[in-house]
């Protein structure tokens, strides 16, 4: 019989490797996968619409922190960012 840990572990590992983080200069970090995102006590935090994909403040400015809000936007031209 397959050992209990084992296969929870082997289970995590798939999970992870399904899970891609793209850093954009200068704007959003896009988490993809199969993640939760808690606070510091452990408790889940509302991501939104998507389940898989989490769109994260990667410049400091949103007001949804961890969340982006589109903040790095404002006054750029720069299109590059997503």
């Amino acid at each position: 019989m397959p050992n209990p840990l084992a296969l929870h572990l082997l289970h995590e590992k798939q999970k992870m490797s399904d899970t891609k983080i793209c850093c954009n200069p200068k704007g959003p970090i896009i988490v993809e996968g199969d993640v939760s995102i808690t606070d510091k006590y452990g408790r889940p935090l509302d991501a939104g619409k998507k389940k898989n994909m989490h769109v994260m403040c990667g410049c400091g400015q949103s007001m949804k922190k961890p969340f982006c809000d589109g903040s790095h936007n404002q006054g750029d031209d720069d299109d590059d960012d997503i």
